[in-house]
């Protein structure tokens, strides 16, 4: 059975996406499918993630769940973009989960009868007309507002990772380099930085040796954002090297050293919040230079 909204139409038996107003498809991988389902058929409700996890991967699975969830969503996203510029259809809700937003549904004509249709287009035909003529008459009385609000149509958060920090030096680093990953990834999660997703860390553990890192995690995870950085032990003390990079490129967005003249290792809590303490005056800025401008509902595009 079909499922149609807002002039899009998903057909489950062959993941074929389109829209009416567009030529050509998308054929969705089945969990894209499934998590359009999901979303769909519980319009306009905010989904948490413990309820999508169910829906598309069952019981019993284990999988780095945040990751594959962010991966989907963007996926689902650009999707909906391609054939019928609906990302924005596809609502994250601060730590609560996602939505479908609710709006008019399509109908699907084959399911009303003909005398129905013709009492549906009649009334449509007629209201178009007398739109145009009112329109032509004011068109030379107002100035039409400037639709900022169009650009919030296609925002799509950026997704972050972080890789575990490599560890130099003679020193008995205790995971330290994992640790701080892990403290790194809570303290944003406390901070909710404006438009910005974050997935765990375990899936990117088999990509650490992989020289082409940044371009794989960026193609197989849908990874925006990679921090990632170092540990060293010297004779002053320690260092803490904090690189975000822009993906698939690579490039360094923003950078912190943190110095620490002891000879032990600080709490890695300190440094990682921190080092946040930093980032999250310095956000705003980074996010629109990579991104574009920002607002209350995420990076534009």
């Amino acid at each position: 059975m079909k499922i149609e909204f807002d002039g899009f139409s998903y057909d489950p038996s062959d993941g074929s996406l389109g829209h009416r107003d567009r030529t050509g498809e998308r054929t969705l991988r089945p969990q894209v499918g499934r998590l359009l389902e999901t979303l769909a058929t519980q319009r306009g409700r905010v989904l948490g993630r413990e309820q999508i996890y169910r829906e598309i991967w069952g019981e019993g699975r284990v999988v780095d769940f945040e990751s594959g969830l962010a991966a989907l969503v963007k996926e689902l996203r650009q999707a909906l973009d391609e054939v019928g510029g609906g990302a924005a259809l596809v609502e994250t809700v601060p730590r609560r989960g996602f939505r479908l937003r609710a709006g008019a549904a399509s109908k699907n004509p084959a399911s009303v009868g003909p005398d129905q249709q013709v009492a549906i287009r009649l009334p449509k035909i007629a209201f178009a007309i007398g739109l145009a003529a009112a329109l032509a008459v004011l068109a030379g009385l107002l100035v039409w507002p400037d639709r900022q609000g169009a650009s919030d149509e296609m925002t799509v958060a950026p997704t972050l990772a972080i890789l575990p920090f490599e560890e130099f030096g003679e020193a008995d680093f205790g995971h330290a380099g994992i640790r701080l990953a892990d403290a790194l990834l809570a303290e944003l999660w406390e901070r909710e930085l404006e438009g910005l997703e974050l997935i765990g860390r375990t899936s990117l553990m088999p990509y650490r040796e992989r020289d082409d890192i940044a371009r794989a995690v960026a193609e197989d995870l849908g990874v925006d954002l990679l921090l990632e950085g170092s540990l060293a032990a010297e004779a002053g003390g320690w260092r803490a090297d904090i690189r975000l990079l822009g993906l698939p490129d690579g490039r360094v967005l923003w950078s912190i050293r943190l110095e620490h003249p002891a000879s032990e290792l600080p709490p890695i809590t300190a440094l990682a919040g921190e080092a946040m303490d930093r980032l999250s005056v310095d956000w705003p800025d980074v996010s629109t230079r990579r991104f574009g401008t920002t607002d209350g509902n995420g990076i534009s595009r």
